[in-house]
């Protein structure tokens, strides 16, 4: 059974603080909802469910240690947020966007002091890659 405990046992060695948990996104009832209806099936998703597992995801994340990010709040807290979902339930390229932003915000806090294993691939010599790579890598011993 997954548990986020056991990330950090794996053999990744994940460490705790890496770890971060993001809540779903809020749902626009009206779009999804008539795309339901018109397929002939009960609406069963809600708004108020959403909030609910927002909750939810921030007690286990509180509960374990580890980071969150409440994308619930996030994006009810923008202007016109339902144009952050295509149909009501999946992310419309807006959406996505703003999701990167946070992705990003949130790797640069929890992974920031990483090293770099390769250069950037602008740099990588692409007549020649594996003997710039090589090279690369023996000067970084």
């Amino acid at each position: 059974m997954f548990s986020i405990s056991n990330v950090s046992k794996t053999k990744l060695d994940v460490p705790m603080d890496h770890i971060s948990l993001i809540s779903l996104p809020p749902i626009d009832e009206n779009k999804w909802g008539a795309i339901e209806i018109a397929k002939g099936r009960a609406i069963t998703r809600k708004l108020d469910t959403c909030a609910t597992y927002a909750v939810a995801c921030q007690e286990v994340a509180n509960v374990n240690k580890v980071g969150f990010v409440n994308l619930y709040e996030a994006m009810l807290m923008q202007k016109n947020w339902e144009s952050f979902l295509s149909d009501g339930l999946h992310f419309s390229r807006k959406g996505s966007e703003f999701l990167a932003r946070i992705l990003e915000e949130l790797l640069m806090d929890k992974l920031g002091d990483l090293k770099w294993w390769f250069p950037d691939w602008k740099v990588i010599n692409p007549n020649d890659p594996v003997e710039f790579i090589n090279h690369y890598l023996q000067s970084q011993i």
